[in-house]
């Protein structure tokens, strides 16, 4: 999520505290490194979530890897 803000600082010629927000309102989906497959970041005008897709994903360790737990078993 720390990706965002440097997205939306270099997407902006003179980084001002008007300019920097409308970055952040143009800056989406970008891929997320956590969550599900598809899982990307953003913002949007009307949008105060940066996360969306499948981004809470149960885990556990098999083998030595991370595996995702299907939520259908459970």
């Amino acid at each position: 999520m720390g990706r965002l803000v440097p997205e939306a600082i270099g997407s902006v010629a003179a980084p001002t505290r008007a300019t920097v927000h409308d970055g952040l309102e143009r800056v989406k989906l970008v891929p997320a490194a956590l969550g599900a497959d598809g899982t990307t970041m953003g913002f949007g005008r009307w949008k105060r979530a940066a996360l969306e897709g499948r981004y809470l994903v149960r885990r556990a360790w098999c083998g030595g890897a991370s595996v995702e737990i299907d939520r259908r078993e459970h």
